[in-house]
């Protein structure tokens, strides 16, 4: 059953390893450097937030690296951190003197990578499922010829 591959299977597994890096990048540089974020977005005083946000990145590429039979679930803790991180840069617009070109170009990118972790999701949830229904053995008897000879 080698010819059962999942659509993106192959795929989903080499943009979870990237996602993987890039969550870890991103989530040290959060760490690092929380207020080049806030400042950027408009955010000054979450530099707290915006840690505990690089933690969270850090874990996530982590668990995408080191747990490859949970890779999709991974990649859907990443999606709903990015709703988070919308939500956080939504709230940017509230402040005093946003910076729209900035929060605008946060939304762009943080929707892209958005879609990118969903699709990753499901495309390793397809190849898994796949994956175990090429080794059901329902259908097979283990008597050479099948059971009719």
């Amino acid at each position: 059953m080698a010819e059962k591959i999942a659509i993106g299977g192959h795929a989903g597994h080499q943009v979870a390893k990237f996602l993987a890096a890039f969550s870890v990048v991103l989530g040290a540089a959060e760490l690092i450097w929380p207020s080049g974020f806030t400042a950027f977005l408009g955010l000054a005083g979450l530099e707290t937030l915006i840690m505990i946000y690089g933690v969270r990145e850090i874990v996530a590429g982590i668990g995408l690296f080191t747990m490859p039979r949970c890779r999709s679930g991974w990649a859907l803790f990443r999606a709903a951190g990015d709703v988070l991180d919308i939500l956080t840069v939504l709230y940017a617009f509230v402040g005093p003197n946003p910076p729209i070109t900035n929060i605008a170009i946060a939304l762009v990118l943080l929707i892209g990578v958005t879609v990118i972790d969903i699709w990753c999701a499901n495309s390793l949830r397809q190849q898994k499922a796949m994956a175990h229904e090429s080794a059901a053995y329902s259908d097979r008897s283990g008597v050479p010829g099948g059971p009719a000879q």
